[in-house]
């Protein structure tokens, strides 16, 4: 049965099918969501900075 499962799975190409519509997706959410995507990483590459600071001493 897993076989036949397999099998009809890669005849209905299911993987990239699921693929590119949950890319898809994805690329929606993130250009809604550029603004606060786009703050938060500020916020962590400050945060990183600042561990680096601590880390090295300085």
């Amino acid at each position: 049965m897993a076989t036949a499962d397999v099998t009809c799975k890669k005849q209905a190409n299911v993987i990239g099918v699921w693929f590119a519509v949950e890319s898809a997706i994805q690329k929606q959410l993130i250009a809604r969501n550029e603004e606060p995507l786009s703050d938060l990483s500020t916020s962590e590459q400050a945060t990183l900075e600042k561990a680096a600071q601590v880390l090295q001493g300085t």
